[in-house]
């Protein structure tokens, strides 16, 4: 794929994913991740994933994966300066060649600072309304390649529904061995992200998966 062709000149196969989750951005940047950690794994890469989170049911949903995970003590009201040292103190200790971001709160400035320590950079993004330092941004969403991004001269852009990233179990999953049976009604969940707002629905939720 596109996303491996751009990440092959590896030296050492050590990956570093950044993510959080909580109650009010709700989850879905650490599931993107996972589905994306999921597709490096199963390409012989070792993931470490770095989060704020210490929320135990989305530390298990990681750890299950096999991925080794390191919580950030910082707390969670963001503040750049104490999670962009914290963050980098991991990244160093690791030696990781790439270093995969996901998440709005991400800045400009942390791109930058990650460059600048000589990290090669990933940014999963929704949208294209600041300015990006990535080496490689992946919009994976509908009509996102129609967009106009501002990005550096050495960044490549992987965008639209071509680049989508999916967890194993819908990657690989065989339509034309699923059959419903007659007169049965399947229960769907259909999420569309979004947060759970000051309530603790991402416990009740996890608890029940």
């Amino acid at each position: 794929s596109d996303i491996i062709a751009t990440m092959q000149n590896l030296k050492k196969e050590k990956i570093l994913f950044r993510a959080d989750a909580s109650d009010e951005i709700g989850m879905g940047h650490v599931i993107r991740m996972l589905a994306l950690g999921q597709f490096l794994s199963d390409n012989n890469y070792e993931i470490h994933f770095a989060t704020r989170s210490t929320n135990e049911s989305v530390l298990d949903l990681l750890k299950d994966e096999g991925f080794i995970v390191h919580v950030l003590k910082s707390e969670f009201a963001w503040n750049f300066k104490h999670d962009f040292e914290c963050f980098a103190e991991i990244a160093k200790s690791l030696g990781s060649n790439w270093i995969v971001i996901d998440g709005s709160h991400f800045e400009e400035k942390y791109e930058l600072q990650m460059r600048a320590l000589g990290f090669k950079l990933m940014r999963i993004v929704d949208f294209s309304d600041q300015h990006y330092c990535a080496d490689l941004i992946i919009n994976q969403n509908i009509g996102a390649e129609h967009l106009s991004y501002s990005v550096e001269p050495y960044t490549k852009i992987l965008a639209g529904p071509a680049y989508r990233i999916l967890r194993r179990e819908f990657a690989n999953f065989d339509s034309s061995n699923t059959k419903l049976k007659a007169n049965t009604k399947p229960n769907i969940l259909v999420s569309l992200g979004g947060s759970s707002g000051p309530t603790s629905l991402l416990n009740e939720v996890l608890s029940q998966a």
